[in-house]
């Protein structure tokens, strides 16, 4: 290795500028790409993990079949930032998951949707009571209890109580069915309504595996009281 670098060295110096360039093109331009390249890779690792690294999910959120701009999900998101811990590494995040009237977006929303479901990303779906009780049936939300032991504010108490909602479902057609509390309505939300979203027939669900309840807490104090 050491001879042949000698070699290459004592043959450039007889070169011209010109000729160096085009040898050196010529002959090592899949080495120097090979270099560039992994420069890039390893820049962007570093970017990505040390520089600026993407910021984690404090809470995610599904909406769902609620008429809603992919713009105005991203202020409500940017809105809740005041619930995060770190808001320069934490992030509330609203995703659409609703049916368009395009078939393939609709299939990737469906696949992308069950997955994150089941990895347990997505903590909370919004959306109409009727598509909630779909979700009871399915099998696809819990029951409030667990998440409302942990309220530990008597006003936020009882303005959860007021708007807790009551479903009778048969969770994959088992019988007798199933009567509990499944819901909470935003209905009036001053939240919803900053943003221009309908709120009559708009409730809250938890998705069946989640469980970062004093989160989900956080956010429904705002849903309830307003930013």
């Amino acid at each position: 290795m050491k001879d042949f670098f000698k070699a290459e060295w004592t043959k450039l110096k007889t070169m011209t500028f010109a000729e160096k360039r085009w040898y050196i093109w010529n002959y090592y331009k899949l080495q120097i790409g090979g270099f560039l390249i992994a420069v890039f890779f390893i820049g962007s690792v570093i970017n990505h993990v040390f520089i600026n690294p993407p910021k984690d999910e404090f809470l995610y959120i599904a909406w769902l079949d609620i008429p809603a701009l992919s713009s105005t999900l991203i202020e409500m998101g940017e809105s809740l930032s005041i619930i995060v811990d770190d808001d320069q590494r934490e992030w509330v995040l609203f995703t659409d998951y609703s049916a368009t009237d395009n078939p393939q977006l609709n299939q990737a929303r469906q696949t992308r949707f069950h997955a994150m479901v089941m990895s347990g990303s997505i903590d909370v779906f919004i959306t109409t009571a009727e598509y909630a009780q779909g979700w009871a049936n399915a099998n696809f939300i819990q029951p409030l209890h667990e998440m409302l032991a942990q309220v530990d504010s008597p006003a936020l108490e009882e303005a959860i109580d007021e708007r807790l909602l009551t479903m009778t479902f048969t969770p994959e057609e088992t019988y007798p069915p199933i009567t509990d509390i499944m819901a909470v309505s935003l209905a009036g939300s001053p939240f919803m309504a900053y943003f221009g979203i309908h709120t009559d027939d708009i409730v809250m669900v938890l998705v069946g595996n989640a469980n970062r309840f004093d989160r989900i807490i956080l956010a429904l104090e705002v849903f309830l009281n307003g930013a």
